[in-house]
């Protein structure tokens, strides 16, 4: 009873008063005959000769939460049906399952069924038409769960950026189609752990074979991405099991797992892609030209101009912020940046805010790095305007102030500087040294307020020592490990204790020798002739000290 009581405590067993309190004796049946009896609710209740039901802990939390119905952050999994893309068609032409649906899109008094709605957006859906899925939603669909899963599910197939803001996207833990949409809309892409790949296997291999075709590059790339090269695998036989005919998805997926593995033909392959008139060159150029980048090979002639004639060709499409991102970067990696700024500069203002920011936040990157100081200096007081504005993220700004600093700009690296909205350490260093570089000392140690660290403590003391405070700066260099500056500063005061305590040999001679001696012998003693040879023998120590120091500086006629 003790046991009983504990389970009960812990909801492994429940009391079923409407069970019997003896074994009954059932009548035999003729299984002939008679149909079997319709299955329990409760699959787990047992027959038992007492009035009580048992589970195991495992099966009682599988009960109160079933797997994969919530994401980690708490959001609850959207049912299957809202993303069952394959269960949304038969095989009947496209055309006719259209317009099946349209004829009975209209109820009574011209009002819209919302299930045929649905209906006929889901179709358009899994044909691959999102424009026309959006257009029925927007016209004729009344607000609702469904609805919105249908609006993600066609920007997603127009590549529209407003999919990575949905909820939806986040969602690739769960065990249902979602987490195959989510996969592909995440931005960023998801932590390799938080991917159902069963999921994302299953609703892949359901899909219509036109959508397989229009999914599958994508989809290996972004697998490849998050370290999942063995489903990009499955992927790749799901999709050649209905790439019979039309290979042109397949080969582009072909190369993306060759590119992973480092398969030397990928170049080779990717070239005779991109120079096909068919729908895989695009993407093949694309990967051909990022491929160069990522080895930092200069990008040939022949590929720039074919992404941005492809770029003007497919203007408004898809594809066109990538291949103009390709062309701006191609005339970067030939250190041609006055063609790269322009091609930045002429960008249609209705491409994805985020593409554009990244393209030029990898230019900036490129021509920072790029060693030409004369061509850095021209191009970014031509290009100061953009450039500012493109410099958002606080290394690339850290590095453009930096160089600028090098190159004696202090002024123009102090206003690029103080554009950020916070300044972090690394800033307060680079204005500090900006302000010395300008001879404002006073400046630069007020930057370097509540700044700590030896790099702090070495700029501190420069400062100080400009200002005439001699032994504070030597304090500063002190702290900062800079032995050699801080017996400079004690030169500057006359500090001979200290020089003679941590000064080198030379230093140590040389205070030895010029320091006024501290018992003065009269002459009585020592006779005039014996005090001229001492005193001669003291001026060539002193003047062979006096030459070792000038010699150290590389003062010319120190012998002289």
């Amino acid at each position: 009873m003790r046991q009983i009581g504990r389970a009960a405590s812990q909801g492994l067993i429940s009391l079923d008063p409407n069970e019997p309190s003896t074994a009954q004796q059932h009548p035999e049946v003729d299984i002939a005959t008679e149909p079997l009896p319709p299955p329990r609710s409760d699959p787990i209740a047992l027959e038992s000769h007492i009035a009580f039901r048992s589970m195991t802990a495992i099966d009682r939390d599988q009960l109160q939460t079933p797997r994969n119905t919530y994401t980690d952050a708490g959001e609850t999994c959207p049912p299957e049906s809202y993303f069952d893309v394959g269960a949304w068609v038969d095989d009947r032409p496209v055309f006719v399952q259209i317009g099946d649906v349209r004829r009975k899109l209209m109820g009574e008094f011209d009002i819209p069924d919302q299930s045929r709605v649905i209906e006929l957006a889901r179709v358009y859906i899994a044909f691959g038409f999102g424009v026309e899925a959006r257009a029925v939603l927007d016209d004729l669909a009344e607000p609702g769960p469904d609805v919105t899963a249908l609006r993600y599910l066609a920007a997603m197939l127009d590549d529209d950026p407003i999919a990575r803001k949905s909820p939806y996207a986040r969602m690739t833990e769960c065990n249902n189609p979602v987490a195959l949409w989510a996969l592909l809309g995440a931005s960023p892409p998801p932590q390799k752990r938080s991917v159902n790949f069963g999921a994302v296997t299953r609703s892949y291999s359901a899909l219509p074979p036109d959508l397989r075709h229009v999914l599958g590059p994508k989809l290996v790339s972004r697998l490849i991405a998050i370290g999942a090269p063995d489903v990009a695998q499955s992927i790749r036989a799901a999709l050649a099991r209905v790439s019979v005919e039309d290979k042109s998805a397949l080969n582009v997926v072909d190369v993306h797992l060759a590119h992973d593995v480092g398969t030397k033909e990928t170049g080779a392959t990717l070239e005779k892609l991109a120079q096909r008139n068919a729908p895989d060159a695009v993407e093949a150029l694309l990967m051909l030209i990022d491929q160069e980048l990522e080895d930092r090979r200069v990008v040939p002639d022949v590929q720039i101009e074919q992404a941005l004639a492809l770029a003007f060709e497919l203007s408004g499409g898809t594809e066109a912020p990538a291949l103009l991102r390709a062309a701006t970067l191609g005339y970067a990696s030939q250190g041609n940046f006055d063609a790269a700024f322009a091609a930045s500069s002429e960008w249609p203002q209705a491409i994805d805010p985020e593409t554009q920011a990244e393209t030029r936040a990898r230019l900036l990157t490129m021509f920072v790095e790029q060693p030409d100081d004369a061509l850095f200096l021209r191009l970014y007081f031509a290009q100061r305007e953009p450039i500012s504005t493109a410099a958002t993220d606080g290394s690339l700004r850290t590095a453009l102030a930096n160089r600028l600093v090098g190159l004696g700009m202090a002024d123009a690296a102090t206003e690029l500087l103080k554009s950020a909205d916070e300044l972090t350490k690394t800033d307060k260093l680079l204005l500090a040294r900006a302000a010395l570089a300008g001879l404002d000392p006073a400046a630069g140690l007020a930057h370097l307020r509540g700044v700590d660290g030896s790099a702090a403590d070495s700029l501190r003391g420069d400062a100080l020592s400009r200002l005439g405070r001699h032994d504070d700066a030597r304090m500063a260099y002190l702290r900062a490990g800079d032995e050699e500056k801080a017996r400079a500063e004690a030169w500057h005061i006359g500090d001979w204790n200290t020089l003679h305590q941590y000064g080198d040999p030379i230093e140590k001679n040389f205070i030895d020798r010029f320091s006024p001696p501290e018992d003065i012998e009269s002459e009585g003693e020592t006779g005039p002739i014996n005090a001229a040879k001492s005193l001669l023998a003291a001026s060539e120590e002193e003047r062979k000290a006096l030459h070792d120091m000038l010699e150290r500086f590389e003062i010319s006629g120190a012998g002289n």
